[in-house]
């Protein structure tokens, strides 16, 4: 009978007089293979073995039995097999000795493995390990290194071939004592909980308690460094060209929490991180070395390819339990080729990464800084509600309470650099302070050669969704950065794109700075700032950027630098005050800027604080189809069942427009709803209206308007002043408003035009002012140009319906006015009519035109027409059919030109030119106030004399202040006597 071939050990020596013995005390149920002997060089303990397998429920035990002080026991496989380790690895009897266990064709760990070990362990599969003095241990046995093994500490992993093994973790549950370490470096690096056993699926956590684990996977001959995975060459002079991929999934744990937090290094090609946790938390202070306190370096994850963190994989730097008051505690920090975040969708769980200060730890947390987030890389792509957050947490205080925390507690910053473009669909990216004094972080975005995407979707402010009709998708891009019911400070959100475009579509983005009610105010003036720098920039499917201050202090301020266009359809730029303190202002500087399609840029105030300004410094500015620049003082919605708002108080912000470098190139509002908007509804005045340009062009209903609600006399409506070197024109019901409306005791503003060359308005446009209440007095229009002012079907009024406010002011001052079925009226009820002045060379006014001045029960204001040229029948003549010959004209010439009392039309050339084209010439012909009788020719004229008014005033009285005219100085006669002898030789 043939005897049956005995099995082999799973672990057996080969040399370095290592030896292997089966237990004859093993734990009640466990088989135990004690490892003995080994080569000693100093503290450093040597084995070799030919296979090492772990079966379950076997225990490999690597065995003291000389009780030497041991710092390092180092092992090798040399058989070319694959160990597996499904039981568990430990020493005994060499206290905090770390272990080394290094086989080439690869390792893995199964669902039973586990460790107790006293000391750090490293799994690898390099070739060579390499020590501080360069001595070498090889996997494969060399008679000259064996003899020469090194008494130093382990420096470098050494890989010599282009495939090294893999190792392998499932279901494992492998820790390390607390104060130390783990290492798996090797070919691909998979760590998967996913695999099945008889008592179900369970994690694989790596645990470290303060200490670091390290992941390094490589592809080609090279170095890694110990204690930082950098990359260096091998003993050949090779260097690495190729790395391999490390995978953490399903539900995987990979913990270096503890004391100071953790560390945690990764490097390879890429990383994926799918439904699994990576943690490097600060559970309380870190070890006192030398007098100052040790921290750990976080999370460093750095591959050359792809880092993908997807389906709710997390990681994190959380301050859990107290911490050291201004220490920077570790953070999170990724750099690849490619990042991409990828969360489940909705309902959102979380997915991405995290450094906050947890609320559990606030009754025993002392301050520190939680760890700061920064990804590299040339792209980055954050979908599916991936979110990068640092929160300080706090417990939520009554009314006067105290925060929980000390005001040294900080939320860490959040970075994000690239080369090229950063995409977010379904982000959400937030730095606040809750309920705790401290600071929120920084959110900082920079995309140096590429640009940042937004692609999202918001429901319109407002929506109201209909039963039997689908929602829209909504895909929101959410970043906040708060301080709420905090005396901390907010942070600095930056989006910086200097050769690319910003494009947020379905952002909200929000800045706030809200103190505890009646509690400790904000510690610091100007925190919180929104800063965005790029090439164009583009606002899109009703996002929403917002800066609210509930706070005492003036906030940051709110800057858009642009070298190229800003455009916002259908979104929103606001900044509001809501406490005391004044809103953050708002500025763009921009070549071109596109508001449309119902979007909004508003600086207001609700409450005692002021508003902010609103400063436009672009070439071009284009309000279309809906789209305004609002000013107010605003009253806040009143929600059922709240206590009483107060009615806000603060002033209105200003709206400055002008150019980069001086008036803008064109200002045009186009359309229903379309316009520049300054108005209160409370007790402060409205904001001003500040426009200068070289035309400005409002039509189909565009607007601007300005006007006050408010009760209080206080409550004036804002002033409205445009300067353009150009001309203005307003057609087809497009209209400058500045009124007191319904029973606002304020006055309504004034209007001042300076129309440069000439003001044209037509169809069914208007300037003007007009006042409901009882008292409130109408407002003043100043119009002035160089050329003309024209009304064609059109109105200019100012008018007060009330029993006691005047009406205001208007006064014209071009070279020429032209009045077609046009009214220019001044009109009160119970007070005072407005006054209306002329100051022109030459005032025409059709039949169907009306100007006046009245009030029905008060005193009526006058007009007058200072003109030297005035159509006096209200009518533009016209010239009679009948020509006269002309010999008769040339006979009768000077009595026509000096005593006739008909006027004449004379075809004759010009004897000068003038100066440039367009200009005047050295000697028109004028005639001034000529009246008489039709006759049938000119030998009929009469020599009757007409005298002219001899008497203008060169001042006038406008609005309080007197207006000098140079045209008003000229003496009677003048063009009569300066043009007529040198062009028709009669005598004046």
């Amino acid at each position: 009978m043939q005897g049956q071939a005995q099995e082999a050990p799973p672990i057996t020596q080969s040399g370095l007089r290592t030896q292997v013995d089966l237990s004859s005390t093993p734990p009640t149920g466990r088989m135990q293979y004690d490892i003995t002997g080994g080569t000693r060089a100093g503290t450093n303990l040597f084995h070799s073995f030919g296979t090492f397998n772990v079966p379950n429920g076997v225990i490999a035990n690597f065995q003291n039995d000389t009780g030497l002080d041991t710092t390092n026991i180092l092992s090798r496989v040399t058989g070319g097999q694959t160990s597996t380790i499904f039981g568990t690895i430990q020493t005994s009897g060499f206290e905090q000795a770390n272990l080394f266990l290094m086989n080439p064709a690869g390792i893995v760990f199964g669902p039973k493995a586990s460790l107790n070990v006293g000391g750090s362990v490293a799994f690898t599969t390099a070739d060579y390990l390499r020590f501080a003095d360069n001595g070498q241990f090889k996997a494969v046995p060399n008679v000259a290194t064996d003899a020469l093994l090194s008494t130093t500490p382990v420096a470098a992993y050494g890989f010599l071939s282009s495939n090294p093994g893999a190792i392998t973790v499932q279901g494992s549950h492998l820790t390390v004592h607390k104060g130390h370490g783990m290492s798996l470096v090797g070919g691909n690096i998979t760590i998967d909980s996913a695999k099945l056993t008889a008592d179900g699926a369970r994690p694989a956590p790596l645990t470290s308690s303060v200490n670091q684990i390290n992941l390094a996977s490589v592809a080609s001959p090279g170095e890694v460094l110990g204690r930082t995975l950098s990359y260096a060459p091998n003993i050949t002079g090779q260097s690495f060209t190729a790395l391999r991929t490390i995978q953490v999934s399903n539900t995987s744990v990979i913990d270096a929490s503890g004391s100071g937090g953790g560390t945690v290094r990764i490097r390879g090609s890429q990383f994926v991180l799918e439904n699994s946790t990576i943690s490097a938390n600060v559970t309380r202070p870190g070890p006192i070395t030398n007098g100052a306190e040790s921290v750990a370096d976080g999370i460093d994850i750095d591959v050359t390819q792809n880092a993908v963190i997807r389906n709710n994989a997390v990681l994190e730097t959380n301050i859990l339990g107290s911490a050291t008051p201004d220490i920077a505690y570790p953070g999170v920090h990724i750099q690849a080729e490619h990042i991409e975040i990828a969360g489940a969708g909705f309902p959102p769980s979380f997915t991405g990464v995290r450094s906050n200060v947890g609320a559990a730890a606030q009754p025993r947390t002392q301050g520190g800084k939680s760890g700061n987030i920064t990804l590299e890389s040339d792209s980055i792509l954050i979908n599916g509600m991936g979110t990068l957050e640092t929160i300080i947490h706090g417990v939520p205080a009554q009314p006067g309470a105290p925060p929980s925390a000390s005001p040294r507690s900080t939320a860490g910053n959040i970075t994000i650099t690239t080369n090229h473009d950063i995409k977010l669909n379904g982000s959400i990216i937030q730095s606040y302070i809750s309920s705790h004094a401290g600071a929120a972080g920084n959110i900082t975005l920079t995309s140096r050669h590429g640009a940042i995407i937004a692609s999202g979707n918001l429901l319109p402010p407002g929506f109201i969704p209909i039963a039997t009709a689908p929602l829209p998708p909504v895909i929101p891009n959410i970043i906040f950065a708060q301080s709420l019911l905090s005396p901390g400070t907010a942070g600095t959100v930056r989006m910086t794109a200097p050769e690319g475009d910003i494009r947020l579509a379905g952002m909200l983005m929000t800045l706030t700075l809200q103190p505890v009610p009646n509690g400790p105010p904000i510690q610091e003036a100007g925190s919180g700032q929104v800063l965005f720098n790029a090439r164009d920039m583009e606002l899109t499917n009703n996002s929403s950027i917002q800066m609210d201050n509930f706070s005492t202090l003036p906030a940051g301020n709110f800057d858009i630098s642009l070298s190229g266009k800003l455009m916002v359809n259908s979104a929103q730029i606001l900044t509001t005050a809501r406490g005391s303190a004044q809103a953050a202002d708002l500025t763009v500087h921009a070549r071109d800027m596109v508001i449309r399609d119902g979007a909004i840029l508003s600086t207001e105030t609700m409450s005692r604080g002021a508003g902010g300004q609103l400063n436009l410094a672009v070439d071009t500015l284009h309000l279309l189809n809906g789209g305004q620049l609002r000013s107010g003082n605003t009253i806040p919605t009143q929600f059922p069942g709240a206590p009483p708002l107060p009615v806000p108080s603060g002033t209105g912000g200003t709206i400055a427009i002008q150019g980069e470098s001086g008036p803008a190139i064109s200002v045009l509002i186009d359309g229903q709803a379309s316009g520049i908007i300054s108005g209160t509804q409370g007790t402060g005045p409205a904001g001003n209206i500040d426009l200068t340009a070289r035309t400005v062009t409002l039509q189909n209903g565009g607007t601007i308007f300005a006007s006050t609600t408010g009760r209080a006399s206080s409550a004036t409506g804002g002033s409205i002043l445009i300067h353009a070197t150009d001309q203005v024109s307003l057609a087809n019901q497009a209209s400058i408003r500045a009124d007191s409306i319904g029973t606002a005791a304020g006055n309504a503003g004034d209007i001042t035009l300076n129309a440069g060359q000439q003001l044209d308005v037509r169809d069914g446009s208007s300037i003007t002012t007009a006042t409901e209440s009882t008292q409130a007095n109408g407002g003043n229009i100043t119009i002035q140009a160089i050329d003309q002012v024209q009304f064609v079907n059109s109105t200019l009024s100012t008018s007060v319906r009330g029993t006691d406010g005047s009406g205001g002011n208007i006064f014209i001052d071009p070279k020429v006015v032209v009045l077609q079925g046009s009214t220019v009226t001044a009109q009160a009820v119970g007070g005072a009519g407005g006054n209306i002045t002329f100051v022109t060379p030459l005032f025409l006014a059709d039949s169907a035109s009306v100007v006046s001045a009245s009030s029905q029960r008060g005193p009526s204001g006058t007009v007058t027409i200072q003109s030297p040229t005035s159509n006096l029948s209200s009518a533009v003549g016209q010239l009679v059919s009948k020509i006269t010959p002309t010999q008769i004209l040339i006979q009768n010439r000077c009595i026509a030109s000096t005593l006739g009392a008909q006027s004449t039309f004379i075809l004759a050339g010009r004897d000068t030119l003038p100066a440039e084209p367009g200009g005047w010439i050295n000697n028109p012909i004028s005639m001034e106030h000529w009246t008489g009788k039709d006759t049938e020719h000119a030998s009929g004229l009469s020599a009757k004399s007409v005298r002219l008014n001899n008497s203008p005033v060169p001042v006038a009285q406008v609005g309080g202040s007197k207006v000098l005219s140079l045209r008003r100085l000229t003496p009677p006669g003048f063009l009569v006597r300066a043009f007529a002898n040198p062009s028709t030789g009669c005598p004046s």
